[in-house]
Formats: structure tokens, sequence, C-alpha cells
């Protein structure tokens, strides 16, 4: 669909009617400085599509505030099959806009903007609101183009981990294994381990216990003081259950 000649009002109408059905993108060329500075301050222009504004007028232009990333302003009469051209092929292969073309209004925009500030400034009869709105915008207007231009940030999926209850499980598994009697093997002798024929030392906590020989580990449990309503550790009870040689 394209309409040509129907005036801004129309096209602004029509834009409304189809932006939830269909990407409308407006090429605008405009000679009055007064219009164009009124739909920039008052107009919500689509984000989905390209809104082209050139302007012929001789006035300079004073921009309201940091125009949306979608909305370029040109100085001079627009070449239309060009910027339609333009337009087609960027929406049809996601690339955008030549950066050419958009280089061209960017610099003219910052120079409006910069030009919009000084005007302010060497007007003494603003108050410090009117001073500070261009230099806010304009910042404005630099985040968006970072923005704009920044790559996506790379998703790092997050690295699995194991439900609650089974971390608490293999916890437990790991204790058990490092205390476990029999992991000393048959040769297990008062105070000492022998493994495959050579002599090594257990944990500190077993020679105490080993050589007490307790033949009753509910004993071991009972000489020691446990807090009220306290039960004892995983590795006393497993020496309460164990029977020493």
């Amino acid at each position: 669909l394209v309409a040509s000649g129907i005036g801004i009002t129309p096209a602004l109408s029509l834009i409304t009617t189809y932006k939830e059905k269909r990407r409308v993108n407006l090429i605008w060329s405009c000679r009055d400085a007064s219009l164009v500075e009124f739909y920039l301050d008052k107009c919500q222009f689509s984000a989905d599509g390209w809104t082209l504004i050139f302007y012929t007028g001789k006035r300079q232009l004073e921009l309201p505030r940091a125009l949306p990333p979608t909305v370029l302003i040109f100085s001079g009469r627009p070449d239309l099959p060009h910027a339609i051209q333009e337009i087609i092929v960027g929406v049809e292969t996601g690339v955008g806009l030549p950066e050419d073309l958009l280089l061209d209004a960017e610099r003219l925009e910052a120079d409006l903007l910069v030009r919009t500030y000084r005007r302010a400034v060497a007007n003494e009869t603003k108050s410090n609101d009117h001073l500070l709105l261009p230099i806010l915008e304009g910042g404005r207007f630099t985040e968006v183009m970072i923005e704009a231009r920044a790559p996506p940030p790379p998703t790092v999926p997050p690295p699995p981990t194991a439900p609650r209850k089974q971390r608490s499980q293999l916890a437990d598994e790991d204790h058990a294994s490092l205390w476990q009697d029999s992991s000393f093997g048959e040769g297990e002798v008062e105070g000492d381990a022998v493994l495959e024929g050579q002599p090594i030392s257990p944990p500190a906590e077993r020679p105490t216990l080993a050589r007490d020989r307790v033949e009753d580990g509910q004993r071991v449990a009972n000489s020691l003081t446990w807090p009220e309503g306290k039960r004892p550790s995983t590795f006393v009870r497993r020496i309460d259950q164990a029977r020493l040689p």
C-alpha cells in the first residue's frame, strides 16, 4: 500500500489505523518549520515502521526533543524512488536502512539539538528548566543510538543444579564412605589399618575410639555430653552400630 500526496494528517491517521495489521512507513516532505516542529513534539510515531522527514524550508528547525530511532529527518527534497527502495530492502532483509542514510540523519539531528541548546543558553529570559531540557534530551538521544547499535548480549544457560534433597543425599553418601569401617578391609588391627600389606593411618578420630575397645557402642554415646533433645552426629551413630574387634 502506497499513498502519496494525501497530507500529513490523513497519513498519520492511516498509520494509526493500520499499525496493528501492517508495517506502515512514512515519507513526509514539508517546508513549514512550525508544522514539522509541532508534529515532532506532539505526535507519537510508529516504532515498527520508518518515518523519513525531508525538511525543505529555510528557517532552522528547533527540535523539541530527541527523536525516536525510527524517525529520521533530512534537509532537502527526497529522492522518492531511492528512499522507497531502501525501505523495502531494509524491511525484507531485516538489516535496516543503509548506514550512509542513517549517518546523514544522525548528523543533522545532532546539529539541530546543539543549535537548540545554544539558542536556549543565549536567551536569558528562559528558566533553568528550559536550559536543562535540551541537555537531557541530547543525552537521551545518545543513549538510544548506543543501544540501537549495540549487539544483543549472548544468552548463556545457567548450569544445571541438583535438587536440594538430592544434594543432601549425595553429601550423606560421601560422609558415610569416608568413615565406613569396611573400607579398611580384613587386615585391620588395633590402632592401625593394613591395606594390601601397607600400613596406613586411619582418620584422627578413629584411633581413640578403637583403642578403647568398647564392646557396647551405646556406652560411647552415653559418655559424651549432648544438648538436651539433640541426637548424636551421623559418625557417632554409625560407631554405635558397629562392633569393633
